[in-house]
């Protein structure tokens, strides 16, 4: 309980001119400044409303999102730019699975009603979207007639006019190893989902301009028209044998294809491909780096994220970002504390450091998968 001295001193902070405080929110650049200028007391809050004045806010480096108890509402974020983990109360995310973090918003799914929703936990600007429709039976006689969300994608922010947002949902069928279906809608737009007959592996998807590229876990690259998508456009097979396989979009016209394999010594083949969406053939290209950009990746998820390096001090260019236990990937028992860290690896040459995040106090088995977040106020 707050004290009498805290009371005052609260009441004071609350009394500061409502035009004051917009003035100074307005001067404000980095979106953590922002974050702590609205958790000052309610009228702070108020004032910190997205306004066309903030468009000149820094970039902002992702924050890593650690596993977590879905039936807590807090969540501790690990910064990059800081080194340090930020513990925040998100009480509507509580019994809820994230599938997926993209411009600033999540996709949940909520365990308790099985509604499907949209949040900026900067803002807690919240999106309500349609119910995801039920799994008819086929022929065989199953009667389970419920489907399990596993991941998603947010093709762009949902309040921004500039872009036509599309919501993807990959449902997966456990009593039939683990079959995925998708599923799309427009928030705002339509009242129902729509359903793409796709690769029963299918492991992620990328949308951009129209058109659904479908990554299955063999690697294999299926692009469907939105206007049409019971129809298949062509299949693209994988430029490369390797052990994992991410989608990438580099921006809107386009496309990488990551392949990864990790060595005997420890470390990680990487070979990257590049796809030009605008020409009149769709084929991959080697190429032998990304650049001055950064990849950002979860493993569970299966999603990507790209930065440009330089406008982050520290942040590596030519790296990739990629979230994994202390001890990497399946070496950790599943019942077993862990000690998560992020593992930053050079594509030139495959070599990699870790950068420990945090020493989980719980069991992965308890845990919900972590997810990159890039905070935003729109």
């Amino acid at each position: 309980m707050a004290s009498d001295s805290e009371k005052r001193e609260e009441k004071q902070w609350s009394e500061f001119p409502e035009e004051l405080l917009v003035l100074i929110f307005k001067k404000l650049r980095l979106i953590s400044d922002c974050i702590r200028f609205g958790g000052v007391c309610k009228s702070w809050r108020s004032a910190s409303q997205p306004t066309a004045a903030t468009s000149s806010l820094h970039p902002q480096l992702p924050l890593l999102l650690l596993p977590y108890l879905c039936f807590t509402d807090s969540r501790s974020f690990f910064s990059l730019s800081t080194n340090s983990i930020h513990t925040l109360s998100l009480p509507n995310t509580c019994c809820k699975e994230i599938l997926a973090s993209s411009h600033g918003w999540l996709l949940l799914a909520d365990f308790k009603t099985k509604a499907i929703s949209l949040l900026n936990p900067i803002t807690e600007a919240q999106i309500q979207l349609p119910p995801l429709p039920e799994y008819h039976p086929e022929i065989d006689g199953t009667n389970l007639t419920t489907v399990v969300p596993h991941k998603g994608v947010i093709s762009s922010s949902p309040s921004s006019a500039e872009h036509d947002c599309v919501v993807i949902t990959i449902t997966c069928q456990p009593w039939k190893s683990h079959r995925r279906h998708v599923n799309f809608c427009r928030p705002g737009r339509d009242e129902v989902w729509t359903k793409l007959k796709t690769s029963p592996i299918l492991d992620s998807v990328v949308y951009s301009k129209g058109r659904f590229y479908m990554l299955d876990l063999a690697g294999v690259v299926t692009v469907y028209d939105a206007v049409d998508p019971s129809v298949k456009i062509l299949s693209l097979p994988k430029p490369a044998f390797a052990l994992q396989y991410f989608l990438v979009k580099a921006s809107e016209t386009e496309l990488l294809f990551c392949a990864y394999s990790r060595e005997l010594s420890g470390g990680m083949d990487l070979r990257h491909f590049k796809m030009d969406l605008s020409g009149q053939m769709l084929e991959w290209s080697e190429i032998d780096g990304i650049g001055d950009k950064a990849l950002f990746l979860t493993r569970e998820k299966c999603s990507c994220s790209m930065v440009c390096a330089r406008d982050f001090p520290g942040c590596k260019e030519g790296c990739v970002y990629y979230e994994t236990p202390f001890f990497d990937d399946d070496l950790v028992d599943a019942f077993l504390p862990q000690n998560h860290n992020i593992k930053v690896i050079n594509i030139k040459d495959g070599s990699y450091e870790f950068i420990r995040c945090a020493a989980l106090g719980t069991s992965a088995k308890h845990l919900m998968a972590p997810v990159w977040f890039t905070p935003s106020l729109y």
